[in-house]
């Protein structure tokens, strides 16, 4: 695979921003009048066509990155989407690329002749990457974490996670490590509690990845959560996982409404009176 291409998990979140931002883009593209504008329209055309590769590499588990990334979308959709496009609209591609960047770089305008004969093809190119995005199936990866529910007088561990979402201490179980060390290490990390006494197992529960948009579930991740409860007698919370920056002490009662994610309440309300 091209060295400008770095693989990365299936991204649903970004590729349907993405996906947006081009039809966003087309909507101004509208208000335009192409024959007193025709360098802006063709700009913006090259623009929407560019989301839309990376929306579609991101749906396949790659991204650009770099010097010559835009070249390397367009080598990617040429390789992989032989059916859709011929050899012909990928040449076609690269030149608008070459365009597009004397217009930025250069101040090249170009002539309303080249969009008069052009639009029709730019928009058959458009057309066919929004037709391969909505035809992806989305993949779902199937991940275990452990974490626990922490109490102290009353009250309980909440954490914040990047800086946008709140939810019970937990994380990604490792390779050889069992679903109890895993939690007790996770906690470590995102509350700073170390001194920990196991009072029960509190079983498991399953829910997709919180997305980037809290109010949305990533549904690449389902995550399956083994939850324990403990209890310490520490009082100073300092977290040291950076995506975790804070935790609180919050009142049994009111953790609940605290939670971001509809599974993680439903999961703590079911569980409360053990606490």
């Amino acid at each position: 695979m091209d060295s400008k291409l770095i693989e990365i998990t299936p991204d649903t979140e970004k590729a349907k921003s993405m996906m947006k931002m081009a039809n966003t883009r087309l909507e101004m593209i509208s208000t335009i009048d192409c024959s007193r504008y025709p360098s802006l329209v063709v700009e913006g055309y090259y623009e929407v066509i560019k989301e839309l590769m990376s929306s579609v590499l991101l749906l396949d588990g790659y991204k650009t990155k770099g010097e010559g990334a835009h070249k390397a979308l367009i080598d990617y959709i040429g390789k992989t989407y032989k059916t859709e496009f011929l050899q012909s609209d990928i040449y076609f591609l690269d030149e608008l690329r070459k365009i597009r960047n004397k217009i930025n770089y250069d101040g090249f305008f170009v002539k309303t002749d080249y969009l008069t004969r052009n639009k029709k093809k730019i928009l058959g190119i458009i057309s066919k990457l929004k037709e391969i995005k909505q035809q992806k199936p989305i993949s779902t990866k199937h991940t275990h974490s452990a974490g626990g529910v922490i109490v102290k007088d009353g009250r309980v561990i909440v954490v914040n996670q990047r800086s946008s979402s709140w939810s019970l201490p937990k994380g990604h179980i490792e390779d050889g490590e069992d679903a109890h060390a895993a939690a007790i290490r996770e906690i470590a990390e995102e509350t700073g509690v170390a001194d920990l006494t196991l009072i029960g197992d509190l079983g498991s529960y399953s829910r997709y990845k919180i997305g980037k948009d809290p109010k949305e579930e990533d549904t690449t991740e389902l995550k399956t959560m083994h939850m324990f409860l403990f209890s310490t007698e520490e009082e100073n919370l300092k977290p040291t996982d950076p995506n975790n920056p804070e935790a609180r002490w919050i009142k049994k009662d009111d953790v609940a409404d605290m939670l971001t994610h509809l599974k993680d309440k439903e999961f703590y309300l079911s569980i409360i009176d053990k606490i």
